[in-house]
């Protein structure tokens, strides 16, 4: 997956020959005669480095199997699953790393009380573009998969129907509270320090947090990487945001001389789930993008962490924030989208309306309440009605053109910011 590959051809299918004018960290610009075409993403298109980011799964150089090399991590991976630790993660600039080796899946309780559900299993990789997947990787209806993306590498457990984790026994169940436990040993280098809600974790005893856990320099105090919440899904979603969506508690614990990371699932949401179910704990690398997207709920309460966004209620707002981005005096819009990556069938039909925030220069979001719904909308907006996108897959909005043409005309160049809510 090369985004600003795919950005370069679609602007020679329009314009051939039309040439790369500018580069920066998130977006690219191209000219044709007297047409400027400006692609910006949340995220990053190249590395710091100025090329650009690739994260298609390549042959690798043995021991590997797999790798990618053209981001800001290196990332790689072996293509036997049970086999150690299948995927180690390289932070270019400072060398450290982390290494991961998935364990079995368990089922678990408040006494920490133990059922066995599946080992890993000898199964082969296959790679598809940026997708590294395993199917049968704990058994049948249970998949796995190491997906790259140009700032976080995310690792999705596919639960196919219930029959494929059965239920846990009554001895779990009398314990309290039963719960799937998908864990992992990992190990960090040296210099990386493991922070929890911004906390130095000692490894003394066990963390558990709904929120992030860094990795930072030790010595430096860089920001490595970092967990961010993970979430779980079913197929499945209703119009109460967060019902078959949830957070599920992520603990960090130590035994003997290994680190563990463990994600749990409550058995009460698995019963009454819609299958096949998903599960994604992600590492992200851009540290400060966080507060540059954000979802609101019915509510005001604004989420500035998670990896995905629905806004499929009313009063419910999603935003985005995009910077960088330098518009030519005396430029007009011909053609402005956004493109959304929308992940499961069952929540690819958008009915929102997509506004521009009236305001010459648009502050990140913040953790108070109503942050996105309290800013200035522009005049004009665009209502983006689907019954039926085809995901999953990567769709662009309808023409923005007008919210941008309003912001230039009373702003001139700027940062932009344009956010979808719902109608």
């Amino acid at each position: 997956m090369n985004r600003a590959a795919q950005f370069r051809q679609a602007v020679q299918a329009q314009y051939p020959g039309a040439v790369v004018s500018r580069r920066w960290r998130n977006g690219i610009e191209h000219r044709s005669g007297n047409h400027t075409v400006i692609d910006a993403v949340v995220g990053a298109l190249h590395t710091e480095a100025g090329t650009e980011i690739d994260t298609t799964w390549r042959p690798a150089v043995a021991p590997w199997i797999w790798e990618i090399t053209e981001a800001d991590f290196l990332s790689q991976a072996l293509s036997l699953f049970g086999s150690g630790q299948i995927v180690k993660y390289t932070h270019k600039q400072t060398g450290e790393s982390v290494a991961f080796q998935p364990q079995s899946l368990q089922w678990t309780n408040d006494l920490d009380q133990i059922q066995q559900i599946a080992a890993p299993q000898a199964v082969q990789a296959v790679a598809n573009d940026n997708v590294l997947g395993w199917s049968g990787a704990y058994g049948a209806g249970l998949d796995y998969a190491w997906i790259n993306k140009p700032d976080r590498l995310a690792k999705l457990l596919t639960i196919q129907s219930l029959a494929a984790i059965g239920a846990p026994n009554a001895t779990i169940v009398s314990g309290g509270n039963p719960v799937l436990r998908m864990q992992f040993i990992f190990s960090p280098s040296s210099h990386a320090d493991i922070y929890v809600d911004g906390v130095l974790w000692t490894r003394n005893q066990a963390a558990n947090t709904f929120g992030n856990i860094e990795f930072r320099h030790d010595q430096t105090g860089q920001a490595l990487w970092w967990f961010s919440a993970g979430k779980a899904w079913d197929t499945f979603i209703k119009n109460v945001h967060d019902v078959e969506t949830i957070t599920p508690l992520t603990r960090l614990r130590r035994a003997g001389n290994n680190l563990f990371v463990e994600i749990r699932v409550p058995w009460a949401w698995l019963q009454n789930a819609i299958y096949p179910v998903y599960i994604d704990p992600t590492i992200d690398v851009s540290v400060g993008a966080s507060t540059d997207d954000a979802w609101e709920n019915s509510s005001g309460t604004m989420d500035l962490t998670s990896t995905s966004h629905l806004v499929d209620g009313t009063n419910e707002w999603m935003g985005a924030r995009f910077t960088g981005i330098t518009i030519p005096a005396g430029a007009t819009f011909n053609s402005s989208y956004m493109t959304w990556y929308f992940p499961v069938s069952t929540t690819d039909e958008p009915q929102v309306t997509i506004y521009g925030e009236d305001a010459a220069s648009p502050a990140t979001y913040g953790s108070g309440a109503n942050n996105i719904s309290s800013r200035a909308d522009t005049s004009a907006s665009v209502a983006y009605d689907n019954a039926n996108l085809g995901a999953p897959g990567s769709f662009n909005t309808p023409n923005i053109a007008s919210i941008l043409d309003e912001l230039l005309a009373s702003y001139g160049p700027g940062p932009l910011l344009d956010r979808g809510v719902s109608g």
